[in-house]
């Protein structure tokens, strides 16, 4: 779905500001 995408990416996104 849309909305695990997005929270996929978002989790990704903050893996990697770390």
């Amino acid at each position: 779905t849309q909305a695990e995408e997005n929270i996929i990416r978002v989790t990704s996104a903050k893996r990697r500001r770390v």
